[in-house]
């Protein structure tokens, strides 16, 4: 919760201070583009070290960075290049966070039973979206952006402690005597000659460039398109995280699913179509619904997605592979950047259905061409 409230918050302050979207989606590519770089040495730690272990030192340098910006907003010194600096600090921690959560779960669960885990797993942070950014909304609203960044610090601190409760995930006992070069080199010799799960890691770029780039253009929407201030803004971060959590509890009833390459390409070009509505929805109520629509199927694709690859890779190279695939998602502030740039030209409306055409165009491409992915 206090991570999807500090991002809200994040945007709404710098929204505030520069009224431009452009500075705005900076802001979020400074807190994701260190993951470009940065998630290859992640992953190789996270099959080198203990796990859980990893995924705690990464959740208490976001506490520290959490803490650092509530002092300087609570003390009126923030400026946009404090924001910045944070902002990559903390992609540098996600680098090494992202990696040891997604490799985490396969190794409690058993096989069959990992479709369910992740769609539980993702439930837990869709329905934290759902409930932190209205009260996100409020709390900026009543109090300003202060608090949001203390609560994201206590947060971060209370999941220190209830990971200390699950088991330790020690690395096989060579591990340590390997050159590390060579394991990632490796793990990109791996890829090649697995193809199929390459093109998952690759096509899960889709929903991570398209997520970021409309989060990014969401507080410029609730403030200069339907005009609902940050409670509405709050109600429709909120929206993607209840269309989320409506897609998960689906598919986490429905164990093994068949022809999940088709709920792949259909939830994308589901997901195109939304944004095209988004971009031209006159009216609070509908641009809500829309967002719900987002916010399924998106989730949708992530997390079948996510479980193919999860059950195709061998547990030795999951660090590295999952790595890869946090790079695909660091590279989502770039079309960021890019629709940004687009709406301070253009506007909202032509930026955000330009987004549109293009998520609806690349699985409309795969579904139509005969391709692998069909057939998972």
């Amino acid at each position: 919760m206090g991570e999807w409230m500090e991002m809200a918050a994040l945007l709404w302050l710098v929204n505030e201070m520069t009224n431009s979207p452009f500075t705005v989606t900076l802001v979020n590519f400074a807190r994701m583009g260190p993951m470009i770089i940065f998630s290859f040495l992640g992953g190789l730690v996270v099959d080198r070290m203990n796990r859980r272990n990893v995924l705690i030192m990464a959740l208490l340098a976001s506490t520290l960075l959490s803490l650092v910006l509530f002092v300087l907003v609570h003390t009126g010194t923030v400026a946009i290049w404090n924001i910045l600096l944070i902002s990559v600090l903390g992609g540098v921690a996600t680098s090494f966070n992202h990696p040891a959560r997604q490799t985490m779960v396969p190794n409690l669960v058993k096989r069959e039973h990992l479709m369910n885990a992740i769609s539980l797993d993702t439930t837990s942070v869709m329905a934290s979206r759902v409930i932190a950014t209205p009260i996100a909304g409020i709390l900026i609203q009543l109090f300003g952006v202060t608090p949001v960044f203390g609560l994201r610090a206590a947060g971060a601190g209370a999941a220190i402690i209830w990971l200390l409760f699950i088991p330790a995930m020690l690395p096989p006992e060579n591990t340590q005597k390997r050159n590390p070069l060579q394991d990632l080199k490796q793990g990109f010799s791996y890829l090649r000659q697995q193809p199929l799960i390459l093109g998952q890691v690759l096509f899960w770029g889709l929903p991570s460039l398209a997520h970021a780039a409309f989060n990014g253009l969401l507080p410029a929407f609730s403030k200069d398109v339907l005009k609902v201030g940050p409670f509405g803004y709050g109600v429709l971060q909120a929206a993607t995280g209840l269309g989320s959590i409506t897609s998960l509890l689906t598919l986490a009833t429905k164990g093994q699913v068949r022809r999940r390459g088709l709920i792949m390409l259909a939830s994308g070009m589901g997901m195109g179509v939304a944004f095209l509505g988004f971009a031209y929805s006159p009216w609070f109520i509908s641009s809500v619904f829309l967002a719900i629509a987002i916010g399924a199927m998106n989730t949708s694709l992530t997390t079948v997605n996510n479980t193919i690859i999860q059950e195709l890779i061998s547990d030795q190279m999951r660090g590295r592979v999952m790595s890869l695939r946090e790079v695909m998602t660091g590279l989502g502030p770039a079309m960021s950047l890019m629709v940004g740039s687009a709406a301070e030209i253009a506007g909202l409306t032509v930026a955000t259905a330009g987004l549109g055409a293009v998520v609806l165009a690349i699985p409309l491409a795969l579904w139509l061409l005969p391709t692998r992915m069909k057939k998972i």
